[in-house]
């Protein structure tokens, strides 16, 4: 005797259910679970409920824009620390993040749109893969974030090598910081 015949009546229920679920979660216009990322909608600034989805499903790129030791002594999630002092400096650890996270997150296929006529510029993501880019630092007056953020999307000599990849649209900030996540989820 088979294993299917043998269990047929068990093979039937759980083909069942498994159906019923799939129909219950298209009803829900929601996604599935299983099969799909999280899609969060947010723009320059993302709030702490869903920034703690950010952190939970991992698929998003964080940035401590911390300095160094800051970061060694704790971080949220898989952030990648990117001390924009040690950046100035070229140092090749934060150069090496940074080419990281274009790499690793969908970035590495950006091209630059040039509209001569009105001498600007676009940053076009050719697959639409691009994952958006989480930057946080110790509170909300803290500059660190939005300073990163300005030199990542530069397109001048000095760190035109990311501007390139990056446009202000890539990055969201979460404002509470370290501070505030600290205050709530380390103690």
């Amino acid at each position: 005797m088979s294993f299917i015949k043998k269990y047929k009546y068990y093979n039937f229920i759980v083909i069942l259910s498994l159906t019923l679920g799939m129909i219950r979660w298209s009803m829900l216009e929601r996604s599935f679970p299983l099969f799909s990322k999280i899609e969060l909608k947010f723009d320059e600034f993302i709030n702490l409920d869903d920034f703690k989805i950010v952190v939970e499903d991992s698929s998003y790129p964080i940035i401590d824009a911390r300095d160094y030791s800051s970061y060694q002594d704790g971080y949220i999630g898989n952030a990648i620390n990117v001390d924009i002092d040690l950046l100035y400096e070229l140092d090749e650890d934060m150069l090496n993040n940074i080419q990281n996270i274009i790499n690793d997150y969908g970035y590495s296929d950006n091209v630059i749109k040039i509209d001569d006529s009105q001498e600007v510029y676009e940053i076009v993501d050719t697959n639409e893969d691009n994952q958006k880019v989480i930057v946080y630092c110790w509170s909300p007056t803290c500059d660190r974030a939005e300073d990163l953020i300005s030199v990542l999307i530069d397109t001048s000599e000095y760190f035109g090598q990311f501007g390139k990849y990056f446009s202000k649209n890539d990055f969201s900030i979460y404002k509470g910081g370290w501070d505030e996540w600290d205050s709530i989820y380390n103690r």
